[in-house]
């Protein structure tokens, strides 16, 4: 619907123009009158007009002077004047103007009606070509969105390689809005606690809720993005702009308020890790480093910690590929590993530069790679090493031949871990940690002591290898066992909800109710009869 004003100092013939069309026809819904500019301008701030008809000669301030201000107020509103005279200068300056057109009174109202017709034709088809572009936007930035979250879940997996070579074309392929020198940094929000039991699904939603939290608490009106790696690590990663340099106090004070923003709203204990700047073509290694740091961390405090970044210079040139030393590694590939090994240490005894902090570098390197390994078989470092120096951050650099007989005996004892089948995983040993006490509270610190795990990675580990919560299993296999006791036990359905450790009657019910769709009683008289 349209809202047209008349403007004429003369009444007879506003009246003339407001009768003289079918306005109803033209979908318009309101029609405002004035007699002289200061009352049209009084009715302009108020609403919004569509489409102006104004006489050119009044008095109190001309149409032209009246049309002037509207131009420079609302910049959409279309003009039609009417005039008595045919005045060159007058439709000079209505062109000026860009009036849509320009009439001689006695109006002829039919040649009135077609014009009008034709401007409210014009008004209809540029909002629906604006909106149409605003859908447009809105789609593309969605799109553009998406194609962000899947390269930093690839560059973070390592699916993307990126390097020195190809990180400019990556920027152009993928649209990023920084330059490929531009420092980032990373943010890991570390879920380490729910505040009730949810299902694997609700789990979801409410991470993606906790995800534009994020992105307004944190990131707010700076750049940066949100994502959900493939292994359910929930990361900001931050872009630097000038006006936005992401300092360390204004960054933890946001992270802080994310923080207490999750316990009111979302009844979640989170931490975050806040990586130093970093660069593109060592962000998966800046990741890695965040993902160990939080690994180790078994305070369970909600905080914010901050990662110091190792020096990744132009030595990185000089250092391996640990990327492909991760995948030898995995597959038990042991003699190319040591090859490899052997080979980088003898070029960096050919080098010309200082020695010590190249093998700093491939010291801090092969480490985060070693720790992503382990992190990723979710095999503790402190278990496997101790505190011993193989699985500190300290390494020998007395000289190369100790720094490669150093790294191939790291190689050999996790080589040897993962060659181990026999060992029992994780998962495996909390799944049978959950089913032997299924009659007690488990609670998420008991599950995090068995395994000596932090709580937010335990959680991500065991969806990632069963696809469900672990609040779920523990449900699933309470229910199990009811089931089981149900049908072949005499026990009364208030001892069976007693015996798993459900002091709530009617609690019980309706978790039964949830898994096999029927009531504990329900189910037993009409499985057994």
């Amino acid at each position: 619907m349209f809202k047209v004003m008349i403007v004429d100092d003369e009444m007879y013939a506003v009246q003339g123009v407001r009768n003289g069309i079918d306005w109803d026809s033209l979908q318009v819904s309101q029609i405002y009158e004035a007699s002289n500019m200061r009352d049209a301008i009084q009715l302009f701030e108020d609403r919004s007009i569509d489409l102006l008809i104004c006489d050119i000669e009044m008095p109190k301030g001309s149409g032209l002077e009246l049309v002037e201000w509207v131009k420079g107020y609302s910049r959409d509103t279309e003009v039609i004047f009417l005039t008595c005279h045919a005045d060159f200068s007058f439709a000079k300056r209505a062109i000026q103007l860009e009036s849509f057109d320009y009439l001689l009174k006695p109006v002829d109202f039919q040649l009135l009606y077609a014009t009008v017709a034709q401007v409210l034709g014009n008004i209809k088809q540029d909002r629906e070509m604006k909106q149409l572009n605003e859908k447009f936007n809105e789609r593309l930035k969605r799109k553009k969105a998406v194609i962000h979250e899947r390269f930093w879940q690839d560059v973070l997996s390592l699916r993307i390689v990126c390097s020195a070579d190809n990180v400019h074309q990556l920027m152009d392929e993928y649209d990023l809005p920084i330059e490929a020198a531009s420092p980032l940094r990373l943010v890991l929000i570390s879920i380490e606690e729910w505040g009730r039991e949810l299902s694997a699904r609700d789990e979801e939603l409410l991470e993606y809720a906790l995800r534009n939290a994020a992105a307004e608490v944190v990131v707010g009106c700076g750049f940066g993005e949100v994502i959900q790696t493939h292994n359910g690590e929930n990361i900001i990663v931050l872009y630097h702009q000038a006006e936005h340099p992401w300092e360390e106090e204004p960054l933890r004070e946001r992270c802080n308020r994310l923080i207490a923003a999750c316990e009111v709203y979302f009844r979640c204990k989170v931490s975050c890790y806040l990586s130093e700047h970093t660069e593109l073509p060592i962000a998966h290694l800046t990741f890695e480093n965040l993902l160990e740091m939080e690994f180790n961390n078994l305070n369970k405090a909600t905080n914010v910690y901050t990662l110091e970044s190792e020096s990744f210079s132009s030595m990185e040139l000089k250092l391996p590929s640990f990327s492909v030393w991760a995948i030898l590694l995995e597959e038990g590939k042991k003699q190319e590993l040591e090859k490899q090994i052997i080979d980088v240490c003898c070029t960096f005894s050919q080098g010309k530069e200082p020695i010590l902090p190249v093998l700093q570098a491939f010291g801090h390197g092969y480490l985060q790679m070693l720790h992503y390994i382990l992190h990723k078989k979710g095999i503790s470092a402190y278990g496997l090493f101790g505190s011993g120096e193989h699985g500190s951050s300290t390494f020998p650099i007395q000289s190369i031949e100790h720094m490669r007989d150093w790294a191939l005996k790291l190689a050999n004892i996790i080589m040897d871990k993962l060659a181990q089948n026999e060992d029992e995983s994780v998962i495996a040993r909390l799944k049978r940690y959950i089913i032997d006490h299924l009659a007690e509270p488990i609670t998420r610190d008991e599950l995090v002591n068995q395994v000596y795990l932090n709580p937010a990675y335990l959680s991500r580990l065991f969806k990632k290898e069963t696809g469900e919560s672990i609040s779920d299993f523990i449900l699933i296999e309470r229910m199990k066992r009811a089931r089981e006791l149900l049908l072949h036990s005499s026990m009364t359905v208030s001892d069976i909800a007693k015996s798993l450790g459900y002091t709530n009657f009617s609690h019980f019910t309706k978790m039964f109710r949830k898994i096999y769709d029927a009531s504990p009683q329900s189910y037993r008289h009409h499985t057994i009869d």
